[in-house]
């Protein structure tokens, strides 16, 4: 027969709190990032997609408030008909961000879709344009707006 007292309970709470990664406050934001869907790919468009991917990837987990759990090009292809939520839950994620690429010229186009696994919140929605290079501040404005929209919608639950 198990028996659980308040004491026990508020032991087991405290414990939790101590052990690293148990803490709800300090637990960062897991967000798994499919690869990107290229609309027009012409010659080493798929490289480029993916070093750009993997670039923002890295600036999101450098701010620390975030995990970033980067998916194989096949899950994109299966993630596309899965809802959100069960991805979520597949990938042990918080957030699952997918995006689209034109990459024309000197110029891109990025569409990324953000959507909560832990509700059933409408996806957050965004495109953003630049130049090719220096693609530095495209990649800024992208993270600090993937930051932003992660902190508003914790804010709300």
């Amino acid at each position: 027969m198990v028996r659980l007292t308040v004491r026990g309970c508020l032991a087991g709470v405290a414990l939790a709190l101590l052990l690293p990664g148990c803490n709800p406050a300090e637990r960062t934001t897991r967000v798994a990032l499919l690869p990107f869907t290229l609309v027009a790919a012409g010659a080493g468009d798929s490289a480029w997609a993916d070093s750009l991917c993997r670039t923002l990837a890295e600036r999101l987990a450098q701010t620390g408030r975030v995990t970033v759990r980067l998916r194989e090009p096949a899950m994109a292809l299966l993630a596309d008909s899965v809802p959100a939520e069960r991805l979520a839950r597949q990938l042990l994620a918080d957030w699952i961000l997918r995006g689209s690429l034109l990459h024309a010229g000197d110029s891109v186009r990025l569409t990324l879709t953000l959507s909560n696994g832990n509700s059933g919140d409408p996806p957050w929605v965004r495109t953003f344009t630049g130049p090719v290079r220096p693609i530095e501040p495209l990649l800024e404005r992208l993270r600090d707006s993937l930051l932003a929209q992660i902190s508003i919608a914790a804010t709300r639950q």
